[in-house]
């Protein structure tokens, strides 16, 4: 017998050195259903994408210091190629992105809908994730 798989929420490792923008995304995300894990810059973020933990988008800031979100994309995508990113910055040069980009500033529901259409896209929508 085969055993059935239960429904979960998607999970979103948000990363940003700003805690008020961290806090923030977190809080709107978690508020849409999400189940969220901050990480204060890309060497906290690359500790959660080596574990083993299940993430599945990584909502990052591009400029941080210690690891900027574009070197820690391509060492996150070292251990997990398929993981989507969605970048965060004002100054970013979209072209040099390896997902799409979130122009900042941005209200909730911007980042809520980028979010929710970039999980649908992904075939991680909240209502068909299984685990």
């Amino acid at each position: 017998m085969t055993a059935a798989l239960t429904p979960r929420e998607p999970t979103i490792l948000v990363v940003d050195d700003d805690p008020l923008l961290r806090e923030l995304a977190a809080r709107v995300l978690r508020r849409g259903g999400y189940v969220v894990i901050e990480a204060a810059d890309g060497l906290e973020a690359l500790a959660h994408c080596k574990g083993t933990g299940l993430i599945d988008l990584v909502v990052t800031d591009v400029r941080m210091p210690r690891l900027d979100g574009l070197r820690m994309a391509a060492a996150c995508g070292a251990h997990r190629p398929n993981l989507p990113f969605l970048f965060m910055s004002g100054d970013a040069d979209p072209a040099t992105l390896s997902g799409p980009l979130l122009a900042k500033p941005f209200g909730p529901a911007k980042l809520a809908a980028t979010v929710r259409e970039l999980l649908t896209r992904e075939g991680l929508g909240r209502e068909g994730t299984t685990e």
